[in-house]
This record gives C-alpha cells, structure tokens and sequence, in this order.
C-alpha cells in the first residue's frame, strides 16, 4: 500500500492537471467498450499535436529518437546511466526490448553508460524496426502514434485499459524536452 499511495496522489496531479479535452482515458476509449484499442489511441494521439514537440519538419530523424531516448532513460541527468537508471528505466521502460544486462552496454566497465555507448547499443536491438516501420531512418507522427501505443499496451493485449493508460501518460509527463535539438 505504501508503494501504491504515491503512485495514485501522482496519477491525481496528472488528472487535474491535464487541459487538453483528449487527455482522459475516457476521451481516448471512444466506443466505451473498457480499453483503448490501437486504433483509438493512434486517433487520439494525433488529435493531441504531442508530435510537433519531438519533430523536425514533420519527422524525427531516427539518431534524433535515440538520443531522446538516452536523456529519458538518463534521469538524474548527469549525462551517464547507472546501472539503478538502466534497471528502473531500459529494463521497465522498455520492457524486454532490450534482452542485455548493463555490463553489455557498458562496453569500458566505468560503471556506466555514456551517451556513445547507448547509441552503439541502441543500434543492435530492436526498436529502431519497432518505431521506423517504414525503414526509411525517420519517425512518422503516424509511427510515433503507433509506437506511444505499442508502449502503453504494458500487457501486450491490444488494448490499453485505464491503469496503463495513466501509467502511460505519467511516463509521459517526464520524457526528455528538447529532443529536436539533439
């Protein structure tokens, strides 16, 4: 119960907060039938403009993806991931996308990863195929849609319901800014 208490006073912070009228898990359930299919969010998530903040004329070059990816993971924002960052971010973040343990991205064994070491270990696993559909090296907002879903279904039952949805947009809240400057 302890560990649950925070995580629902922060789910609170985020319900209040929100301003946009497609920001409530029932806003993007739109037939009502208690979860969110990935046509529903791709929906809604398009209706939400959220790409334009990750995209560089209307796409994100995939090098541009990565490096976001390496300031989310990399929390306390000291330019390295330690090991607690790789295990709570990459390992439940990004489920088992990423199957290697630490010491395998940490190619110098200093105990962490920098920002060269991520990108090399990024380019050997998956997600560029999971995110870059069309394998052209740039993110679609189309795509992005259907990668927020794909990482919000947690369960990998093709539907987003209401704990994975806020789980989701709780995440989101603590992306990385700036990703098109990167």
């Amino acid at each position: 119960m302890k560990q649950f208490l925070p995580f629902s006073i922060g789910l609170f912070i985020v319900a209040c907060s929100a301003t946009s009228p497609m920001f409530g898990y029932q806003d993007w359930d739109t037939d009502k039938n208690a979860g969110i299919d990935q046509s529903e969010f791709v929906t809604a998530y398009l209706k939400n403009d959220a790409f334009e903040k990750w995209s560089v004329n209307g796409a994100i070059p995939l090098h541009n993806f990565y490096s976001g990816v390496y300031t989310t993971v990399d929390k306390d924002r000291n330019d390295s991931i330690s090991p607690y960052e790789f295990k709570i971010q990459v390992k439940k973040f990004y489920y088992n996308d990423f199957p290697e343990h630490f010491r395998d991205w940490d190619t110098n064994s200093n105990g962490a990863i920098s920002h060269e070491e991520f990108m090399s270990a990024l380019k050997k696993t998956t997600l560029a195929a999971l995110w870059d559909t069309s394998c052209d090296g740039w993110i679609s907002e189309l795509e992005m849609a259907k990668g927020m879903s794909y990482y919000a279904d947690l369960n990998k039952d093709r539907h987003v319901d209401d704990l994975e949805f806020n789980i989701w947009k709780v995440n989101r809240q603590s992306e990385a800014p700036g990703l098109k400057g990167h």
